[in-house]
């Protein structure tokens, strides 16, 4: 399942929104937003980031054992993030 259409898709297109999340400082800053707020926000973009890949890959995980009804992996890992 890693190699299908849709992880290559999401793939190239959070490339994108990567790309568009390291200039949000910088828009904040067009749009005239405090300089402030707009390198906090430029700072947790960028940290964000690097959770696009684990986000991918657990929502491609979550789609696929949806579909073979397996639902316990899941539910077990939102139950322990939640504690």
């Amino acid at each position: 399942f890693l190699s299908s259409r849709s992880s290559v898709i999401l793939g190239v297109l959070s490339i994108g929104v990567a790309i568009s999340w390291s200039f949000t400082e910088k828009v904040w800053l067009w749009l005239g937003q405090s300089e402030d707020i707009a390198k906090d926000a430029g700072y947790y973009s960028f940290v964000f980031i690097f959770s696009i890949p684990a986000q991918l890959g657990f929502s491609q995980l979550s789609q696929f054992l949806s579909a073979q009804r397996i639902m316990k992996p899941e539910v077990a890992s939102s139950l322990i993030a939640l504690v």
